[in-house]
């Protein structure tokens, strides 16, 4: 049997992570959640403490919330308190280059 895709593991990780996890206040951008994935681990077991890779991730997380916006929602397995959390923006501002998910030393 082959492994599941590395887009696949990334989104399926990303969106557990942040569908299960309550954030307060919520975050500004997709940015912040992505940052929040990694300094959970889950990001940095997913990407193997690797910056290139989490780039790819940082994209591949990118592409599916352009699809869809849903997966920075608050949605825990029980349901019992679904919270639309909505971002419009990958970065708090525009060419804004100095978020820490574009550091190269993130997990140094």
């Amino acid at each position: 049997m082959c492994a599941e895709p590395f887009p696949n593991r990334v989104y399926e990780s990303f969106k557990d992570y942040v569908h299960n996890t309550w954030f307060s206040p919520p975050h500004e951008c997709l940015a912040d959640y992505i940052y929040a994935w990694v300094m959970s681990g889950l990001g940095a077991e997913m990407c193997q403490r690797d910056f290139t890779l989490l780039q790819t991730a940082s994209l591949v997380i990118a592409d599916y919330w352009c699809c869809f916006p849903s997966i920075t929602n608050y949605d825990p397995d029980d349901r019992s308190q679904y919270v639309e959390r909505r971002v419009v923006t990958i970065f708090k501002k525009a060419l804004y280059v100095e978020h820490p998910i574009l550091n190269p030393d993130i997990f140094q």
